[in-house]
């Protein structure tokens, strides 16, 4: 502990804000549901390994993406781009019809993609852990494709953007 900087209980408010000092980016989780589309809003992203191509999503395990997911053994990842709140906001409410005319398409197994993102990941199941009300999702990319444009950035409860003070990282895998 740094002197100076008390200690903070862990109750959910705390572990709430804590964590939301943690920028991240902000996704659309969609599947095909084994006939039935779904899909949600989710800032739980992340890239896991290179060989195989995999990532993981998390999402609440009683969600019907979620279900979905187990059902088709399928999803697909859509990053969004800066500018799409709306977007966003839309996939991150329960019973609202999700895929409205003419936002998006389909991959080549049918699975619903938000138009306009700049990121694309089409995935297979690859496994699942249940982590209290969480499903931590893995998928092994099968195909990924990406545009032009600044990912939307979530950080503290709001909507925030770069600063544009891009600087390489030498520990970074990209370097």
């Amino acid at each position: 502990m740094s002197p100076g900087v008390p200690p903070v209980g862990l109750d959910q408010r705390s572990f709430r804000d804590l964590a939301g000092r943690f920028v991240t980016g902000v996704v659309v989780v969609s599947t095909d549901g084994a006939g039935d589309p779904s899909a949600m809003t989710a800032n739980s992203f992340t890239s896991v390994c290179l060989e195989p191509p995999t990532v993981l999503v998390c999402l609440h395990y009683e969600s019907r993406t979620a279900l979905g997911i187990a059902s088709s053994g399928r999803f697909a990842v859509s990053v969004l781009r800066d500018g799409q709140e709306e977007v966003a906001n839309a996939f991150a409410r329960r019973g609202v019809p999700r895929f409205f005319g003419g936002s998006g398409s389909f991959d080549q197994d049918g699975i619903p993609l938000v138009g306009g993102a700049i990121a694309y990941f089409g995935c297979r199941f690859a496994g699942s852990r249940r982590t209290g009300d969480h499903e931590v999702i893995f998928g092994e990319v099968e195909w990924a494709r990406g545009a032009a444009g600044r990912p939307l950035v979530f950080s503290r409860g709001r909507y925030d953007e770069l600063a544009g003070r891009l600087r390489d990282a030498d520990w970074c895998w990209y370097s």
